[in-house]
C-alpha cells in the first residue's frame, strides 16, 4: 500500500464527502422513521454523517497545512590558514 500525496488525499476526501452527500440525500427523518423506511436515527444516515465529518475534519487540517522551505544551519566558513595569516600581516602593518 503507498501512501497518497497531500494532493491525492485532498482528492479522495472530497470524494468521500460527496459520496456521504448522495447518500445523505436519500436519508432523512420522516416522522419516527427514515426515508429509506428505517426507524430513527437510521444506522446508514448515522455512519455516513460520521464519515463526512471525519473526512472534512481531515481536509481542513490537510488544506491548512502550509509547506515551509527547508532552513538549514549555513556551514560554518572556515578561515584558511593563508587568510589568517594575511590579516595578521595586515594589522601588524597598520599598527
Amino acid at each position: 500500500m503507498r501512501a497518497l500525496s497531500a494532493e491525492q488525499f485532498a482528492e479522495y476526501a472530497r470524494r468521500q464527502i460527496a459520496a456521504a452527500d448522495g447518500i445523505l440525500a436519500r436519508h432523512g427523518r420522516t416522522g419516527a422513521l427514515c426515508r429509506c423506511a428505517r426507524q430513527w436515527p437510521c444506522p446508514v444516515a448515522v455512519t455516513c454523517v460520521k464519515m463526512r465529518e471525519h473526512y472534512v475534519a481531515r481536509l481542513a487540517l490537510a488544506e491548512a497545512t502550509v509547506r515551509l522551505p527547508m532552513v538549514h544551519a549555513g556551514r560554518k566558513r572556515r578561515v584558511s590558514a593563508w587568510r589568517r595569516v594575511l590579516t595578521a600581516l595586515e594589522r601588524a602593518v597598520r599598527s
